[in-house]
């Protein structure tokens, strides 16, 4: 029996936008019309929602400004591996199964693979291959999924609503609001600097501190919930798995 329960159920789709970039050359704004073409192709007409997430400050402000032109929000976050998963697992609490997760990433399979065991109908939008190298991952997803749907921006409705889409500062713990520009005035606050400096006290503003371990380990370690602080200054004891949800997730069995 076909379940069609997944097919009006909400779907969510993070964009790992470090991991997954659009290549050079290529229109930013095709990137949510082709997510919606893709998933109508399919069947799915509940509720979606399309989030940018990674240290967006170290993204072109005429990119971001093209993306939420079509939609897409945006989620700033004060790391790149471990703020993902947090997202992933902040999003699921919101939604339970039958909801349906698409992550555009080369990364996370772990993680994805739980929430799959879970009940969350886990959409990929290209064949992932788990022993090609991530850079050629990224290649099949836009030369199958981006660029290949040559119409979808010119079909799109959501084209030019960049100062009605929400955001999400995660640095500033889930401040948000809604416009492009409103984001950037806020990335620009004396709240969000503090906050920067709360984070990294010995960095920078706009400099995250890189990930010591590889992705693999670091996927392990948020999952068994034994992440390392979020920096080595002693007294910032804070890790970003504080915001992960309370419940215990089943074991399985083997």
């Amino acid at each position: 029996m076909k379940d069609d329960a997944k097919y009006e159920a909400v779907t969510g789709v993070i964009w790992d936008i470090k991991r997954c970039p659009v290549p050079t050359g290529f229109d930013a704004r095709r990137v949510g019309p082709c997510i919606r073409r893709l998933l109508e192709n399919l069947g799915y007409t509940g509720p979606l929602t399309i989030t940018a997430v990674g240290i967006l400050t170290d993204v072109s402000d005429d990119f971001l400004r093209a993306i939420t032109s079509t939609g897409i929000t945006l989620d700033h976050v004060p790391y790149d591996y471990k703020s993902i998963v947090t997202v992933m697992y902040n999003w699921t609490d919101s939604n339970p199964p039958p909801a349906n997760l698409m992550v555009i990433s080369t990364a996370f399979d772990k993680t994805v693979g739980e929430l799959s065991l879970e009940g969350y109908n886990i959409l990929r939008p290209f064949g992932y291959d788990p022993l090609a190298f991530p850079s050629t991952n990224a290649e099949i997803l836009w030369s199958n999924f981006l660029l290949a749907d040559t119409e979808a921006l010119g079909e799109d409705k959501c084209s030019g609503k960049s100062e009605s889409v929400p955001w999400v500062c995660s640095v500033c713990e889930d401040v948000d609001g809604q416009g492009f520009d409103e984001f950037k005035s806020h990335l620009s606050s004396r709240k969000h600097e503090l906050k920067v400096s709360n984070w990294f006290p010995e960095k920078q503003q706009h400099s995250a501190p890189s990930e010591s371990h590889d992705e693999e380990d670091q996927e392990e370690a948020v999952e068994a919930g034994v992440e390392s602080p979020l920096d080595s200054h002693p007294k910032n004891s804070t890790t970003m798995l504080r915001k992960q949800p309370k419940k215990k997730r089943k074991k399985r069995s083997a």
